[in-house]
């Protein structure tokens, strides 16, 4: 996992290194000089953006969930309606989080 350009650092890590991790979480991330392989064969991916980040567009983030499922990626999406930069605070917190993660 990682937030803003640990965001960015964990997608590319995904599209590097397709299947070595058994989940990645960009928290605030997006996609930049490394795009993501055509067959991501079911790799867990848990993003999660602020509609109203004023640091990395929402769309940049939507952008990237988007093309993991297009990859056959198996996508969980939090569209944090209102939120900015630093909704990694909120995602840190949840219980269900750590559990999706560590499963």
């Amino acid at each position: 996992t990682g937030l803003s350009m640990g965001g960015l650092a964990t997608w590319q890590l995904v599209a590097l290194y397709p299947g070595r991790f058994a989940a990645a979480a960009p928290i605030c991330g997006w996609l930049s000089g490394v795009p993501l392989p055509a067959d991501l064969n079911g790799q867990k991916i848990w993003g999660v953006h602020g509609t109203a980040d004023d640091a990395v567009p929402y769309e940049d983030g939507l952008g990237a969930i988007t093309a993991a499922k297009i990859a056959g990626a198996d996508v969980k999406w939090d569209k944090v309606e209102g939120g900015g930069h630093d909704v990694w605070t909120r995602t840190y917190s949840r219980d269900d989080f750590w559990t999706w993660l560590t499963s």
